[in-house]
């Protein structure tokens, strides 16, 4: 077989190095190749095979003086060669003189010693190495073996003395496979040939055998046998038994460790086995470490094949007991391998348990695809009780993809399986943890966290549970409470814990989702500034991750969720809108994006930054997905664009079809805010009143209070006013908390907060806030007609139920003032009366952030 590439390879190597090393396992053709370019050289070639192994200087000096005998063109020097060989002293002396006698005959040589394993300790004595590196110039040395021959011969190659082919160019290209395959073999086998045997000369050879007997694609069955005889003779019954061993046990899977292989092999010194098998090129490699710094091995998969098939010939039940016991050990870091090997010796239970021991963690760490391939096959193989939970699992696999469809199917499917079985039998926990990922009703999503929650409280449950389940439950216990709003600091306590738990078990995955859920956690709870130091400390996220369905685009959200509660609009727009552009999708942060993005802009007034970002709402759907409530935000949203546009009516319309927002104490105070910026100061303290005895983010009463306070100043009771006020202040100053302040930049607003500032004891927060609110306070100045500051002051009042008498006392002018105020705004605004003045300053005139012109 032809192989002009490894020809070419070796001529340069040779030409160019004293010493070339071809050191390789068995079956890489490296007797052949060398033997291949012997025949195309005009060299003349010594050949010394070494049958045996061999210690001794002497005999190996007698050996390659024999050798260079017969070399051609070497005859007429047998006798000055025959007298190096008797010539007596030492074996340095013997040595030199046979470099004098090649010197003297002045004719370049390649000496090739075959098996120069067998003499690797004799190659590494000093006389024989300064033999090879500093003998006749003319000479070339070309050793040829495995095992123990590169090792011997390290410093050599390290020194740059010795250049070295190995396996990696001795393997067959799919080019080479597709050369020496026969005309008629299918173009795609070459592919698979190679795929299969990794280039390996010998198992190559068999697969062309096969194909050229047609059966093309696979060694035949006699050849197969001929391979593993192969191995078990050839490589394996040449080692030390102890070795030999140590590689049947520790191939059982094709990735290794050193803490698997002594699990398999029972031997301490594992370490050293493995490294003493790459050194000798045992079809063992080490590639790049886990994140842990764990070194890893990498059998070569064909050899490890036929190890395992050896074991299996020879001693079945020993072979039975090392998949066990690799499952045991790879369960939890290799799931899918476990797998793999318990369905090797035909135990769909024993992968079965690996399955229900971490799933939730492979579905966390987007591996959904797989594993519902994995829980499918298994289903068909295991009891009822078993099927029913690879079916949960099944179903949220199929969930956390996007098949909802496909989901809610095999969801009910598994309930009408688990119907008969008892109670205690039906895996309740992975049936409520499958809930939480695709259940859309609220109520049923509670209900699965309450039970997940036992389950986690349950002394007697919980020490059941593999550290990947335990972690996974509780990652999802908090992960809702942070995603449905329901209780701020317990969501943040839950992540925590998983969090910590996960990077404790080696759960990296879940460890960075937990990460980033307990950040928005931080966020939803109002601890801003922990939150800002965890993001700027945090790795970024994965890409391309099937839990994205769920948290796409959260970092953003969550920063820009910190930036718009500071008052920092300008930048949460921004933020709100990188989340907002990913691609389209009807659950997670873009929808809640695309909304924040429009009450972003209308909290600046800017109505050309509405009209660009309400587009996005239009992808966000107008009912209940996985228990968030999108027709309330949706609502929040287009009332607070109607807002900017002065259209009061579609504000009404918009919060009197939010039912269900009491469920959603931030929704709840913006709400408010709005009710109140438009005049409709009794529906405002309404909807604040249903905030009473709910437990909410500071931010939110914050805001609340605001709100309240203003309501205060404008009904007249100042004192009031202040003290509410200052509750506000006191709760938003030590978070920066300044968009209760920024986002209303009424007449009111203004002129309660500047009253307030010498009498606060937070002035500076305040000043920082009403210097934030300035750009907006011009904003919502510039107003389609020209009333004066204090026109508008006057209208905002005649909104309220105040009597003109107690609007002069409130506004310390005179009853007669006050008529001239009021007679100047009428004529300005088209009206002669107070009710009608009302309504046209509803639609937008006077009052809150308007166009611009």
């Amino acid at each position: 077989m032809e192989r002009p590439r490894v020809r070419n390879r070796l001529d340069t190597l040779i030409s160019n190095h004293r010493v070339t090393l071809v050191s390789a396992p068995s079956g890489y053709g490296k007797t052949v190749a060398v033997a291949d370019w012997t025949h195309h050289t005009d060299a003349p070639v010594a050949w010394l095979s070494m049958t045996r192994r061999n210690d001794d200087p002497a005999e190996l000096l007698r050996g390659i003086v024999s050798a260079v005998q017969n070399a051609r063109g070497y005859a007429d020097q047998q006798e000055n060669l025959s007298a190096v060989r008797a010539a007596p002293g030492s074996p340095s002396n013997a040595f030199a003189q046979l470099g004098q006698a090649i010197d003297q005959m002045g004719r370049p040589l390649v000496l090739v010693i075959d098996d120069a394993h067998r003499a690797a300790s004799v190659l590494g004595h000093p006389e024989v190495s300064s033999f090879l590196t500093d003998g006749p110039v003319d000479i070339r040395f070309v050793l040829v073996g495995h095992g123990r021959l590169a090792g011997a011969l390290s410093r050599l190659t390290l020194h740059g003395d010795a250049a070295l082919i190995g396996a990696p160019e001795l393997a067959f290209t799919e080019q080479e496979i597709r050369h020496a395959a026969p005309r008629d073999l299918d173009h795609h086998d070459p592919t698979v040939i190679h795929g299969a045997t990794e280039g390996w000369p010998i198992a190559v050879r068999l697969y062309l055998a096969g194909a050229r007997a047609g059966v093309p694609s696979r060694v035949r069955p006699d050849h197969d046998d001929l391979l593993t005889d192969y191995i078990a003779d050839e490589v394996l019954g040449q080692l030390e038994p102890e070795l030999a061993d140590f590689i049947l046990a520790s191939t059982t899977t094709t990735r290794v460790d050193s803490a698997l292989a002594a699990a398999l092999s029972e031997r301490h010194d594992a370490p050293a086995l493995l490294d003493q098998c790459t050194h000798r090129n045992l079809f063992l490699g080490e590639f790049a470490g886990d994140s842990d710094g764990t070194r890893v091995y990498a059998w070569h998969s064909l050899f490890a094949k036929h190890c395992r098939r050896i074991l299996q010939q020879r001693d079945p039940q020993r072979q039975r007991q090392l998949h066990r016991c690799a499952v045991e050990h790879l369960r939890h870091t290799r799931p899918f391998i476990a797998v793999d090997l318990a369905l090797a010796i035909d135990d769909p239970m024993l992968a079965t348990s690996v399955v229900t021991d971490t799933w939730i963690g492979l579905v966390i760490e987007s591996d959904a695809a797989r594993l519902e391939l994995v829980a499918s096959a298994l289903a068909e193989r295991v009891e009822k009780r078993q099927r029913v939970e690879l079916e949960y699992i099944r179903a949220c696999c199929r969930g956390i993809r996007g098949d909802r469809l496909g989901a809610d199917r095999i969801f009910r499917e598994a309930d009408h399986l688990a119907a008969d079985l008892p109670a205690a039998d039906t895996a309740s926990l992975t049936r409520a943890l499958g809930l939480l990922l695709h259940a859309d009703g609220r109520d049923d999503i509670l209900a699965a966290r309450s039970e997940i929650v036992a389950s986690l409280d349950d002394p007697e449950v919980a020490t059941t549970l593999s550290p990947i389940v335990r972690a996974g439950a509780t990652f999802m216990a908090g992960w809702i409470d942070a995603r449905l709003r329901l209780n701020s600091d317990r969501g943040v306590i839950w992540l925590r814990t998983a969090m910590h738990d996960c990077r404790d078990a080696g759960l990296t995955g879940i460890a960075q989702r937990a990460e980033v859920n307990y950040t928005f956690a931080l966020a939803f709870a109002g601890q801003f500034t922990e939150v800002l130091d965890v993001l700027d400390t945090s790795p970024a996220g994965s890409d391309d991750n099937a839990w994205d369905y769920y948290d796409s685009g959260i970092e953003h959200f969550t920063r820009g969720w910190v930036q718009f509660w500071r008052g920092d609009v300008h930048a949460a727009l921004k933020s709100f809108t990188q989340t907002a552009d990913l691609p389209p999708s009807m659950d997670g942060f873009p929808p809640l994006s695309r909304l924040y993005r429009v009450i972003s802009a209308a909290t600046l007034g800017d109505l050309g930054a509405v009209m660009d970002a309400e587009p996005g709402i239009g992808l966000v759907r107008d009912e209940y997905l996985h228990g968030i409530p999108w027709p309330v935000y949706l609502r929040l949203a287009r009332a607070r664009a109607a807002e900017t546009r002065g259209e009061t009516a579609t504000v009404r319309q918009m919060i009197a079809e939010c039912q269900d927002a009491e469920s959603i104490p931030v929704s709840l105070a913006l709400f408010a805010g709005i009710l109140r910026r438009i005049g409709d100061l009794g529906a405002a303290q309404r909807m604040l009143s249903s905030l009473d005895g709910i437990q909410v983010p500071q931010y939110v009463e914050a805001y609340a209070l605001l709100t309240s306070a203003a309501i205060a100043w404008q009904t007249g009771d100042r004192e009031r006013a202040h003290r509410v006020l200052e509750r506000s202040v006191m709760l938003a100053a030590p978070e920066r908390i300044a968009l209760p302040f920024v986002d209303n930049p009424d007449h009111a607003t203004t002129t309660l907060l500047e009253a307030h500032l010498p009498r606060s004891t937070r002035a500076a927060f305040i000043g920082d806030c009403l210097a934030l609110r300035e750009p907006l306070v011009r904003r919502a100045d510039t107003t389609a007609t020209p009333l004066t500051r204090r026109e508008r002051e006057v209208l905002e009042y005649l909104r309220t139920p105040l009597t003109m008498a107690e609007i002069a006392a409130s506004m310390f002018v005179s009853t007669n003032t006050l008529k001239s105020h009021c007679r100047s705004a009428y004529r300005k605004l088209g009206v002669t009366s107070r009710r009608e003045a009302v309504r046209i300053s509803e639609s937008g005139v006077g009052s809150g952030p308007t166009p611009c012109p």
